[in-house]
């Protein structure tokens, strides 16, 4: 007997009366022609707690959806659309925007959102983070959000089978793995710098308009290549100033194996012993260590109202020659020479030549450039 039309002698596969009886009727092709062509999808709709402010981590729904059009910071309310709930029916929405949610660390924003106030449930898609590259990981009763940098944002627990969205709880976690990007940018910035000097840098206002700075023991990979060195030597305590431009340490550092873009070989340094201000000069032959000299003299002496009292670099040729001793002497600068083959007592600028050399290592290798630049 056929299970379509009741007769015997076919089946229904083959029943000829079979495109009448499944003919759609009117009201089914009005609900049709008023959804549009791409299909929202939501599996359920109501709310396992009764928070209707409560936002759900769903899997089944294709779109963020929000029932609250206060909640919203933007709603257009020309986008018009229905989705489709699990019982088969279609709920209208009206309206599409961002919503802004409340956290202890501030007001975030949740973009591409669909306003639907016949729903009793704020759902946040999985199918959407995905697209916009988040990744999310259920494990231990836990479903953990990661943004597309691979920075965790928050961990919220399994509570009666489902996972519900505290805003002020989820995002302090957020904070915390915001802060640390921000740390590690500052830290790419000063060109690789030891973060607890950035963090104490920033506890006493030594640089103007950064923020607040999150300090941790992690390790920086690039520094850990940038920077490897062999033990220092044992030092004593020597004699420091007390006043700018009492001391001034110096040091020429190079020749390099690779010419800047300018031709520079060298690079001069001055540092000031008092305030460890330092001045960077780039020269292209050791013979113009001399002329950059009295041109920092002039430019600092202007600045401080002060004068340079004593100078203190290696016995380089550069240094020891006599137009550079009498220069010093009819200034009244006094010249403190080192020991030959004990850089170690020329400790400031060796070190800070070290600095130098290790930021620019660690910005070479960080953006895999070539040793030209």
């Amino acid at each position: 007997m056929c299970g379509n039309c009741k007769q015997i002698g076919h089946i229904s596969k083959v029943c000829k009366s079979k495109n009448k009886s499944s003919k759609p009727s009117q009201a089914q092709l009005a609900d049709a022609d008023d959804v549009q062509e791409e299909q929202l999808f939501a599996v359920s709709c109501f709310s396992t707690n009764n928070l209707s402010d409560a936002w759900l981590i769903d899997s089944g729904c294709t779109h963020h959806l929000c029932n609250d059009a206060e909640m919203f910071r933007i709603l257009d309310n020309t986008y018009k659309s229905k989705v489709k709930v699990g019982n088969g029916e279609f709920l209208k929405v009206k309206g599409k925007g961002s919503v802004a949610v409340l956290t202890n660390s501030g007001i975030k924003t949740i973009p591409d959102v669909l306003y639907i106030p016949d729903i009793s449930q704020n759902l946040l898609s999985v199918g959407q983070m995905l697209e916009k590259n988040y990744s999310l990981h259920f494990k231990d009763h836990k479903c953990t959000i990661v943004d597309p940098s691979g920075v965790e944002l928050f961990c919220v627990k399994m509570n009666n089978r489902s996972f519900v969205v505290n805003w002020e709880k989820a995002y302090e976690l957020a904070y915390t793995g915001a802060s640390q990007e921000i740390t590690n940018l500052w830290h790419k910035r000063l060109g690789h710098f030891n973060q607890r000097t950035v963090a104490e840098m920033n506890k006493k206002g030594l640089v103007e308009d950064m923020p607040e700075i999150y300090c941790d023991a992690q390790v920086c990979e690039i520094c850990q290549q940038g920077k490897q060195s062999k033990l220092p030597f044992q030092t004593s305590q020597a004699w420091r100033a007390n006043q700018k431009l009492q001391l001034i340490h110096t040091d020429v550092c190079g020749p390099m194996k690779t010419k800047s873009l300018n031709g520079n070989n060298y690079f001069l340094l001055f540092i000031d012993d008092y305030t460890r201000m330092c001045w960077v000069y780039f020269i292209k032959l050791k013979s113009e260590v001399f002329d950059v000299f009295k041109q920092f003299k002039a430019l600092v002496e202007n600045q401080c109202n002060l004068k340079v009292k004593a100078l203190r670099s290696d016995n380089g040729g550069e240094y020891t020659s006599r137009q550079f001793a009498e220069f010093c002497k009819s200034a009244g600068i006094e010249h403190q020479l080192t020991l030959p083959y004990t850089p170690q007592q020329n400790g400031v600028s060796e070190r800070k030549n070290r600095t130098v050399m290790e930021m620019a290592r660690c910005l070479l290798i960080e953006k895999q450039m070539p040793n030209q630049f």
